[in-house]
């Protein structure tokens, strides 16, 4: 497992504590995730629901991968996350917060429901990101803040004992994602919204001990809608 993410793991069941067992950990598995976030509910871009899908079900898939088959849905009632398409942006912590339910594939009854949470503190924030894009990548954070996610609801589901030992557990399957758009024109868009923000800063902003002049938009920041200069 890449350190990276056992680091995560590990700081999920430390910040868990104990966590009451909702069903006995062997006796079942999650092959299906849907994850739901509201029309209104802003936060993050396009390809972040699917961004928890995928690490749900492969956080799943880490925990089990035999007994009776199970639904995992999850109805996001929060967000606090940048939007690159929207250029929407906070400072310091960002996360995730959501209705879990499972239902068994057999029978359709819901065997149980509760609240699970990701929650990425961000050193320094967000703040300048539209001005320093390099700060935030879309992809990046939106990984590390559905894992999160993901790594707190299996805790919960299958409780922390059981949690802690599948740490190490290397899962024979994978979930694959269907982004609805690539995460390298969000960050394009990303970078016209910053490069336009900068030019458009009054001159009393600008830093005289660097070149801080106005920069042409590259010609890809047309198709966003962003008057291209010949």
């Amino acid at each position: 497992m890449p350190l990276r993410i056992l680091s995560l793991v590990l700081l999920a069941l430390v910040m868990s504590g104990c966590v009451k067992r909702l069903m006995p950990p062997d006796d079942f598995q999650i092959t299906e995730v849907v994850v739901n976030v509201p029309s209104g509910l802003q936060g993050g871009s396009p390809n972040f629901p699917e961004a928890m899908r995928v690490n749900i079900q492969n956080e799943a898939y880490r925990f089990s991968e035999t007994g009776a088959r199970k639904r995992l849905e999850v109805t996001v009632s929060g967000i606090r996350l940048y939007d690159p398409v929207r250029t929407i942006l906070v400072s310091g912590t960002t996360y995730v917060v959501g209705m879990v339910k499972v239902y068994d594939l057999e029978t359709g009854n819901m065997d149980t429901s509760f609240k699970a949470q990701g929650v990425l503190a961000n050193q320094g924030g967000l703040v300048a990101a539209i001005l320093m894009p390099m700060l935030a990548d879309p992809y990046d954070e939106e990984q590390k803040l559905a894992k999160l996610f993901a790594i707190d609801a299996m805790n919960k589901l299958y409780g922390s004992s059981y949690a802690q030992s599948v740490a190490f557990r290397e899962p024979t399957q994978q979930a694959v994602p269907n982004y609805p758009i690539s995460y390298e024109l969000i960050r394009q868009e990303q970078e016209c919204a910053s490069r336009q923000a900068r030019n458009e800063r009054p001159n009393n902003a600008r830093d005289d001990a660097v070149n801080d002049e106005p920069e042409p938009l590259p010609a890809y920041c047309a198709q966003f809608g962003y008057l291209i200069e010949d």
